[in-house]
């Protein structure tokens, strides 16, 4: 008996409409899968009735469960199965859009896990929306110290008088104070010793600890709080005094000596937490603490306004700090939230370096960039070959299937391939989350893999990004008309010669091009950074520390000049150093009072070896036959002298500044500290180059009273080699004291990690870019030239030429770079500008960088479709005209 396609087709008909869980437009969409899938295997050369019978298999929805939602258990699954086919039909479109979005999700993720890493700090302190540090203004500056009464002169009770004076105030319900050492210190287990740094001392132990909520691994703090001389390590110290096994050892109550005073183990602290805001490895409960100064925290109720808090302490400074209210200089305290110390704060002598809230707009628009360039891919190959669907989606909408349905077939398929993506991205942050760790600088654990948050949120990513990669082209599809959906499929006209396809591919160029400027323009001035003449030399410079000592330097400097690859050795000149306090001063007979301008000490020596240019470089060459001191002025000062009191550089000489005019000796009557000028030297940057260069003062000695750092000049070594004589020699003179030393050039690089960190960043970003953007770009280009076959056949035949061919294919992308470089250019430009503003020394923004970045973006873009058309130019004419298209 014939098979008949007709009458089989009407009995599934008949089948489908006796089932209620069925509407009659979910009907239909099953009778178009079912054409596609008789049509499918007929091609395969199946019989029939065999095609008939595999297409009634696969589009026929079970019958679902007797529940109250049969109709969506019934569509779902099919829809799903249709999202799959579709996705199998074009495995190798499939393939790229897979890669694209996984890598664009992936960036998303690590931008998302960046962002939250750097806005998290100090968001574990129980309640810390109530906590806050306490700054001060002083002159025009901002401190995070707080500075005691009679400061370093302090007892033990004037360090605790202002914190009953705090508690006074209302709305503060507590208060605590620490004071952290970065340099290392030598601490004494029995015959055992251990350099350690970031040791802690509090007098406020219980307060400290109930502020920031330090986990116990052993011990109490019942312990620690109950008498002084009691000590809690981390566990990483713990680790490095006692082993990995030190919790089956006894060493709660063990005796470990610091200097001379011997501390009792009170317990073991867990780690802090690399998002804190500072860090110690010691924490030590003393009666005073050995500073001028210490870090104030204040808890306060909850609801309570921080602005006002400071105002009343501030009104009320008299019982907190006497020396402070009678200091004209004092300008009020300031309470800053402990989750805005990281991002938010400009204070002097900050713990830790803070972050930058530029740095995390960056970063958040590269991953945007990258996710966008991801989701136009998809969208213009969905777009580009809906002319293989336009079929299915016209017999849709012949059986009455409405807009929303076909929309909804789109989104899916979108959706189910970027979920799909969730393992290869959850593999690539495993594998990529240690160098990005490296490469920023931060510490986001491996293990956030297993955090349910993580998965939530990458999961939203996904569903997000495919949601947005569907969008269109489920809008644009359908949206068509029957009528030109079936002419579309005739070949009459491949939508207005893919307009939309263009305009995506314009909005790509542009993405590209701001990005590729980005990162020139960032590399440009990280350059700028590491090549700008600095007033100094930065080469070969080891600084090593004397902690204050200048008959340890006088000792340290005889020996280290034997070296010879020594060239000297002077007292001070440390460089590349943050920004410290300023000092107040006025020329002498001038009615204006300033309080911008640093004061710098160094040795003749120390100026000599670094390069300065002086006014008086005969008193650097020979420094026994100058002045015990000399005092320069920089530049800056001198201009300003000119410019405010009418003194030319040429009277400067023997003119006298007054240092701290507002101080008056009780004694003597005499007013500030006045000082001789005894000539100029040029500007130097000391600190980063984002800040403009101050008002300096310096004071060159022969033999300096206090030396912290020996400045040591060499030649011919590297400096591994270099460091480790010194460090030998220091420790032959310096038993008992630990070797700190840093280089010059390292003092630079840290001042600009944040910089490199971008420079880095950016550039493979722009690489990563550049992969999405031609992988969609060789798809599409494979797709098209494959649907232009006929037309290059034609042209062979006619006489053109591979070249010819090839010019006409890549042409059209020229007109779209233009468009692309006018979309981003104005943009990228305000951008950079305003990332630029941050500095005071930059680069300029040359136009030429935009046309760079074009011509970086045309060449990869002509190579990508070069090589994907030559296959189709090169094919013989006759094969491509034998093609039904």
């Amino acid at each position: 008996m014939s098979f008949h396609f007709d009458t089989a087709l009407s009995r599934w008909r008949a089948n489908l409409a006796r089932r209620a869980d069925l509407t009659p437009e979910f009907r239909n969409e099953l009778e178009s899968s079912l054409h596609d899938h008789y049509d499918a295997r007929l091609i395969r050369g199946d019989r029939p009735e065999e095609a008939f019978a595999f297409a009634v298999a696969q589009v026929t929805p079970p019958v679902p469960p007797p529940t109250g939602n049969r109709q969506l258990f019934g569509m779902l699954p099919h829809y799903l199965k249709v999202a799959g086919r579709q996705l199998r039909r074009r495995w190798g479109f499939t393939a790229v859009n897979f890669a694209c979005l996984s890598i664009g999700i992936l960036t998303g993720t690590l931008a998302l896990l960046y962002l939250d890493y750097e806005t998290s700090y100090d968001t574990f302190v129980p309640d810390y929306a109530d906590k806050y540090r306490v700054g001060r203004n002083y002159r025009s500056q901002g401190y995070s110290v707080n500075s005691f009464p009679n400061y370093f002169g302090s007892t033990a009770e004037d360090q605790q008088a202002p914190l009953r004076g705090l508690e006074a105030i209302p709305d503060v319900v507590a208060a605590n104070q620490f004071f952290t050492f970065e340099g290392p210190t030598f601490v004494y287990d029995d015959q055992r010793r251990f350099a350690v740094g970031d040791i802690l001392q509090t007098n406020t132990p219980g307060a400290w600890l109930d502020f920031f909520g330090w986990e116990f691994l052993l011990g109490s703090a019942a312990t620690f709080t109950a008498r002084p001389y009691q000590l809690l390590l981390t566990e990483s110290e713990a680790a490095r005094f006692y082993g990995q096994d030190w919790r089956s050892q006894d060493i709660l109550d063990r005796s470990l000596r610091i200097d001379t005073t011997d501390f009792r183990v009170a317990g073991v602290l867990k780690d802090v937490p690399s998002n804190a805001h500072y860090d110690f490895s010691l924490a030590l409960h003393q009666p005073r603490i050995d500073y001028w100064g210490g870090r104030l925290y204040l808890t306060l109720t909850p609801g309570a306004d921080p602005d006002e808090v400071a105002a009343r302490i501030s009104d009320n400074i008299g019982s907190v700090n006497p020396d402070m209210a009678e200091d004209e200089l004092f300008g009020g305290v300031l309470l800053q939230n402990l989750s805005d110390i990281h991002l938010r704060s400009d204070l002097l002598y900050e713990l830790r370096p803070p972050g930058d809230p530029r740095y995390l707009y960056i970063i958040g628009i590269i991953a945007g960039i990258i996710l966008l360039l991801t989701v136009s891919n998809y969208s213009n190959l969905a777009v580009a070959m809906s002319l293989h669907r336009t079929r299915e989606i016209g017999l849709r909408k012949v059986f009455g299937a409405g807009r929303g349905q076909v929309a909804g077939q789109f989104i899916l398929e979108a959706l189910l391939l970027s979920v799909l993506t969730v393992p290869v991205v959850a593999l690539g942050l495993y594998l990529l989350l240690p160098p990005f760790n490296t490469l920023m600088g931060t510490e986001i654990a491996t293990d956030t893999l297993g955090d349910s948050r993580l998965w939530v949120g990458l999961l939203g990513v996904c569903l997000a990004v495919g949601l947005l990669a569907g969008l269109f082209p489920a809008w644009r599809l359908s949206g068509r008309g029957i009528m030109g959906l079936f002419r579309a499929r005739n070949g009459s006209g491949p939508g207005k010669k893919f307009a939309v396809r263009k305009a995506i591919i314009a909005f790509q160029f542009a993405l590209l091009i701001g990005l590729s400027s980005l990162t020139i323009f960032v590399n440009r001035q990280f350059n700028y950074l590491q090549t700008k003449d600095l007033g100094y030399e930065r080469d070969n410079v080891l600084y090593v520390s004397t902690g204050a000592d200048s008959t340890r330097f006088v000792t340290l400097k005889a020996e280290l000049e034997k070296l010879p690859e020594v060239i000297g050795v002077g007292a001070e000149g440390y460089m590349g150093t943050t920004g410290y306090n300023q000092t107040t001063y006025q020329l002498s007979g001038s009615a204006d009072v300033f309080d911008d301008a640093h004061l710098v000490e160094m040795s003749y020596d120390a100026a000599r070896l670094l390069g300065l240019a002086t006014s008086v470089d005969e008193r650097l060459a020979d420094p026994d036959a100058a002045p015990a001191r000399t005092v320069l002025i920089n530049e800056t000062l001198a201009d300003r002298f000119a410019e405010r009191a009418g003194v030319a550089r040429a009277q400067l000489p023997d003119q006298t500044v007054v240092l701290e005019p507002e101080f008056t000796n009780p004694e003597t009557g005499q007013v500030g500290f006045p000082l001789t000028v005894g000539g100029t030297f040029e500007d130097i940057h000391m600190f980063s180059l984002r800040d403009r260069v101050d008002p300096m003062i310096l004071i060159l000695r022969r033999s300096p009273s206090y030396v912290y750092w020996a400045s040591v000049k060499y030649q011919n070594s590297t400096p591994a080699a270099m460091r480790a004589k010194a460090a030998d020699i220091f420790q032959r003179l310096n038993p008992t004291e630990p070797f700190v030393h840093t280089f010059l050039q390292e003092n630079l690089a840290e001042l600009y990690a944040a910089e490199a960190r971008i420079a880095r960043l950016c550039t493979f970003f722009s690489g990563v870019a550049f992969v999405v953007a031609v992988l969609g770009l060789i798809a599409l280009t494979v797709f098209l030239t494959t649907l232009r076959r006929k037309e290059i056949g034609i042209r062979k035949i006619l006489g053109a030429s591979t070249l010819d061919i090839l010019g006409r294919l890549n042409r059209e992308y020229l007109v779209l770079l233009g468009i692309g470089l006018l979309i981003a250019a104005p943009l990228a430009y305000w951008g950079v500008t305003r990332w630029l503003a941050g500095f005071a020394y930059r680069i300029t923004v040359s136009p030429w960088v935009f046309l760079w970045a074009v011509l970086a973006t045309l060449l990869i873009t002509v190579v990508s479709v070069s090589l994907m058309s030559w296959r189709v130019a090169t094919a013989l004419p006759i094969r491509a005209l034998r093609d039904d298209q």
